[in-house]
């Protein structure tokens, strides 16, 4: 199986959502587990899809 970029960046995106909304951790939290760069453009997005849902 292969995993193209888009595919790695929601897999990314679908764990930190997991880590935030169903494991209850804060941005901060996840922020000391992961690169806080990448972290922070995947949530500003993934929290713009859950706003607007």
């Amino acid at each position: 199986m292969h995993f193209d970029t888009d595919d790695k960046i929601r897999a990314v995106a679908s764990f930190l959502v997991t880590l935030r909304d169903i494991a209850g951790c804060t941005p901060e939290e996840i922020k000391r587990l992961l690169d806080p760069r990448m972290i922070d453009g995947i949530l500003a997005a993934t929290t713009k899809e859950r706003n607007s849902a």
